[in-house]
């Protein structure tokens, strides 16, 4: 059974996972406050060099000092608005049911892959540095997968913790493909 590439799975499929939309702005949103906080310090330290250099009054000196670092704070504001749109407007990152697994591979420009559960050779969870890691392995040739591929959900900003998606996946795959925990 093979489905047509959509850009989302659908919203009735009995297991979907999604990027939890706060999770991500406190991620991507502290990130970008340390950014903000070096970089801007940077360019304020500069600012007041080039204003002391100039031998400029105290508007301009407030001006040369804050501008620049006003201008990266709303740079990096737009930026994490945008990356915020594009993740939690993609959709489900994973799907299940009965008969096969949606995965959006890792990358936020990626559509989702349909895999029915006969073509999943594995799939496994390892620990990276700060998250979990869930591959699945695809065992035949798909339109958009090639042969023997690993497929990665990356989990630190998702809304189910990556033994709650094993379990589900577990079951959903009864025994046609197999399902390892954390190793």
């Amino acid at each position: 059974m093979t489905q047509a590439m959509t850009d989302r799975p659908p919203e009735i499929v009995p297991y979907l996972v999604r990027v939890q939309g706060h999770r991500f702005l406190a991620v991507a949103g502290g990130v970008a406050a340390a950014g903000w906080l070096l970089t801007g310090g940077l360019l304020a330290g500069v600012g007041y060099l080039v204003a002391r250099e100039l031998d400029a009054g105290r508007w301009l000196t407030l001006a040369l000092v804050g501008l620049p670092a006003l201008g990266l704070g709303g740079l990096l504001t737009a930026v994490v608005a945008l990356w915020h749109g594009r993740f939690i407007g993609r959709g489900p990152v994973l799907a299940a049911d009965r008969t096969g697994v949606w995965v959006a591979n890792g990358s936020f420009r990626a559509n989702p892959v349909w895999l029915p559960w006969e073509a999943v050779s594995g799939v496994l969870v390892r620990r990276s540095w700060l998250e979990d890691l869930i591959f699945i392995d695809a065992q035949t040739p798909h339109p958009a997968v090639p042969p023997g591929a690993r497929l990665m959900v990356p989990t630190m900003l998702l809304d189910r913790r990556s033994g709650d998606i094993v379990t589900a996946l577990s079951a959903l795959a009864a025994g046609r493909a197999p399902v390892y925990g954390r190793w």
